[in-house]
């Protein structure tokens, strides 16, 4: 009982620990067996350039060489001049669905910048705040002007296909009505506050010797 336990446990802790460019670069090694500048080529196409960074395409090739080393993918027989073609090994495949599973099913802490910054939007006066907020808002509107267009070109997909971009646009139009609560609540001066009488507060936490 404990070899399986601790086996199921390391088993979630490598899930756990790859990042989600590995995954992607696992799910493209599914379909067929490719090069890295054809695989760095089609994330672009596909727009997954929005999930991940791969502005760089010595990000992927990096996360590639890993996961090589860790034998979740090989080299495939032959070579496409001099670019190596990989493939998706059987402890690639296991891998790629555990984490495709646990991923779904279960809701993960994340760490957002933008949570952290509103956290500390007291440090601000709140006229800054109000046209920081405010210019976040137009510019996630133009976010949410393109996602449309995106389901739009993908109606002749299946859905399944689109549910991310559908994901994506649901949650950025949820931000934008906080953001206009918010920024309501700021213009109205419902919403307001004092930076020094903020920091006092927080001195006043201060846990003190003796």
């Amino acid at each position: 009982m404990t070899k399986r336990n601790d086996a199921q446990a390391e088993t979630e802790t490598t899930t756990k620990s790859q990042p989600p460019l590995a995954a992607l670069i696992l799910a493209l090694l599914e379909e067929h067996p490719m090069h890295v500048y054809g695989m760095h080529k089609l994330m672009l196409e596909r727009r997954l350039d929005h999930l991940v960074n791969i502005e760089r395409r010595n990000s992927v090739q990096q996360v590639l060489n890993r996961l090589h080393r860790e034998g979740h993918v090989e080299t495939a027989d032959g070579e496409t001049g001099r670019r190596i073609v990989y493939r998706i090994t059987d402890t690639g495949r296991a891998l790629f669905y555990d984490w495709l599973r646990t991923e779904i099913s279960r809701p993960r802490t994340e760490y957002p910048r933008f949570t952290a910054a509103v956290s500390l939007l007291g440090l601000l006066p709140p006229v800054e705040a109000l046209d920081l907020l405010a210019a976040r808002r137009a510019e996630l509107n133009d976010a949410c002007t393109h996602l449309q267009e995106e389901l739009t070109r993908g109606e002749f997909l299946p859905e399944v296909l689109t549910l991310e971009v559908d994901l994506r646009l649901t949650t950025t139009q949820a931000e934008i009505g906080w953001l206009d609560r918010i920024i309501a609540r700021l213009e109205s001066k419902q919403l307001t506050w004092d930076r020094e009488d903020l920091l006092a507060l927080s001195t006043a936490d201060e846990p003190h010797e003796g």
